[in-house]
């Protein structure tokens, strides 16, 4: 996946520095930058997938301690 992005974005920097950018270099170089950001996972997914393991493993330490005195009545 970051090859990819690497990829793309070296040939858009190789194609900016020379200047002359033809219609169709244009759009392979959008396409290529855009494949590969739709592929990378943003940072918020991460976020929020940290959060949700969080989240559960605060409601599985609640429900260890509830099963445990409910036992014990």
């Amino acid at each position: 996946m970051k090859t990819k992005i690497k990829l793309a974005v070296d040939e858009a920097e190789k194609v900016l520095k020379r200047g002359d950018v033809s219609d169709t270099e244009a759009r392979e170089i959008i396409g290529m930058l855009a494949e590969a950001s739709h592929e990378a996972s943003p940072w918020w997914v991460i976020v929020l997938k940290t959060l949700a393991y969080l989240i559960g493993l605060l409601l599985a330490g609640y429900g260890t301690s509830a099963v445990a005195q409910t036992w014990l009545l």
